[in-house]
């Protein structure tokens, strides 16, 4: 429904908002940046002949170190908050899994939820009519707790691609064998999707 997705925006912005103030008890409980992720390392992972998607990864790495991380585009973020990692309650939501927490991008944990929920077969949909209501009503509750500058929705799709290479790897990572159905279909075409650079959903996030 509207009213739940723009609560899952509404969490969201909460997370960005508080990130800015957060500060670990100690060091060693600090939790990793973004490209400190094993996931990326895709020299490690793929296997040596699939040198155009290491390629295509590195360039990708290469253009995120570009992109600016100041305070009020880049802290602490969820990092997978998709429709299985929370609890819709009579109070609302509840996050879990945390585990992805790091820092990174805030406009990576828009771009995250919309990705899994275009493959989530109980919607089924990829259109832009769905990820334009969707991406409307995330980007409504999340401005209800913090204020992302619209030029950074002009990245969601450069994320999305990110996400995909960094799921490619990790199923790499974790074997082939025995996919669970959602793992096996994304990996269909996933090899040409990431070599020929097509755009995960295409809809003009400019807009939003």
């Amino acid at each position: 429904t509207p009213e739940i997705v723009r609560e899952w925006g509404q969490v969201l912005g909460r997370i960005h908002t508080l990130s800015g103030t957060f500060e670990p008890s100690s060091e060693s409980r600090r939790r990793q940046h973004w490209f400190e992720d094993d996931d990326f390392n895709a020299e490690k992972y793929l296997p040596p002949d699939q040198t155009l998607v290491i390629e295509r990864c590195r360039k990708m790495i290469e253009r995120a170190h570009s992109l600016k991380t100041d305070a009020e585009s880049f802290g602490l973020i969820h990092g997978d908050l998709h429709a299985y990692n929370f609890l819709v309650t009579d109070d609302g939501i509840t996050v879990l899994d945390f585990e992805g927490s790091r820092y990174d991008w805030f406009v990576n944990d828009l771009a995250i939820p919309v990705f899994y929920a275009v493959r989530d077969p109980a919607i089924n949909r990829n259109d832009n009519e769905f990820v334009n209501w969707f991406m409307r009503n995330l980007v409504e509750g999340y401005s209800r707790e913090n204020t992302l500058d619209k030029d950074w929705f002009a990245e969601i799709g450069f994320f999305h691609k990110l996400r995909e290479v960094m799921l490619y790897i990790l199923l790499h990572a974790e074997g082939l064998e025995d996919l669970d159905p959602w793992s096996e279909a994304f990996m269909k075409g996933r090899r040409e999707s990431i070599e020929q650079q097509i755009p995960i959903i295409e809809a003009d996030f400019t807009r939003l």
